[in-house]
């Protein structure tokens, strides 16, 4: 992909998620927040990294001072990296738009907070941590740049790995059964298919 295109297509994805984020942050700030985690300085440090690596592929492309770790990649890589990217940005939206009120840009229970298990929670817990992995992995194949494209996807896994945890700690503390009941029914960033087969295939039996 010529280098024009590649720039062209990060800044649309760059955009339009910092629009995602900022709207809807902008829309739910006034909620009266009653428990939320505390956040680690470890926490603290990968969302900062995760954060410069969105930023980093802007010195990338609008100076030469990364140009020794760049390495080439077929034209079709690059192309799949900017479909991974929009596809990110659109189950972003979609989470967004079945939280609703209930979305934070921290873990935080508000006033009036409610499981979500419809739309794309029918399908995944976790699909706003699952939209910025796909979206890291996308800049991945869009950048061909060792130190441009890897800082993201690295910091976002690490970021999952240990936030994750806690977060299902205080929703299971918060709505007891209820999440123990979804978690039963629907994976963490995947559908549990077994599962439902199983139960279709109760349902066929009765």
């Amino acid at each position: 992909m010529p280098l024009t295109w590649t720039k062209v297509i990060y800044l649309a994805v760059l955009t339009l998620f910092t629009f995602l984020l900022v709207g809807h942050a902008l829309r739910n700030r006034r909620q009266k927040v009653i428990r939320s985690l505390s956040i680690q300085p470890l926490e603290v440090f990968l969302m900062a990294a995760w954060g410069f690596g969105l930023a980093l592929p802007l010195g990338y492309f609008f100076s030469d001072w990364l140009s020794a770790a760049d390495y080439s990649l077929p034209s079709w890589v690059s192309w799949a990296g900017a479909i991974v990217c929009f596809l990110a940005l659109l189950l972003l939206a979609a989470a967004h738009r079945d939280l609703g009120e209930n979305w934070t840009s921290t873990v935080k229970i508000r006033s009036g907070h409610t499981l979500v298990t419809n739309g794309v929670y029918a399908l995944m817990r976790h699909p706003v941590y699952a939209a910025h992995l796909l979206l890291s992995a996308g800049i991945l194949l869009l950048i061909p740049n060792f130190f441009a494209a890897p800082l993201a996807l690295t910091a976002m896994g690490l970021l999952a790995i240990l936030r994750i945890p806690q977060e299902e700690e205080l929703l299971l503390e918060v709505f007891g059964q209820q999440y123990r009941d979804y978690c039963s029914k629907v994976g963490v960033f995947w559908p549990l298919w077994h599962l439902r087969q199983g139960e279709i295939r109760a349902a066929d039996g009765e």
